[in-house]
């Protein structure tokens, strides 16, 4: 990610004023960290009952 420090005042802008959270302003801004890929599951974790 960026220098938070840079974008900062544009972060505090977007969530005072639209009302936006932190996370939400940041995304908007295409500041938003890549959560990681969470795994494929190829097996359900139960038996379908009959």
């Amino acid at each position: 990610m960026a220098d938070k420090e840079n974008y900062q005042m544009a972060i505090d802008l977007l969530s005072c004023h639209l009302g936006l959270s932190e996370e939400e302003a940041k995304e908007r801004l295409g500041l938003a960290e890549k959560k990681s890929e969470q795994p494929i599951k190829l097996v359900p974790d139960s038996a379908p009952t009959r």
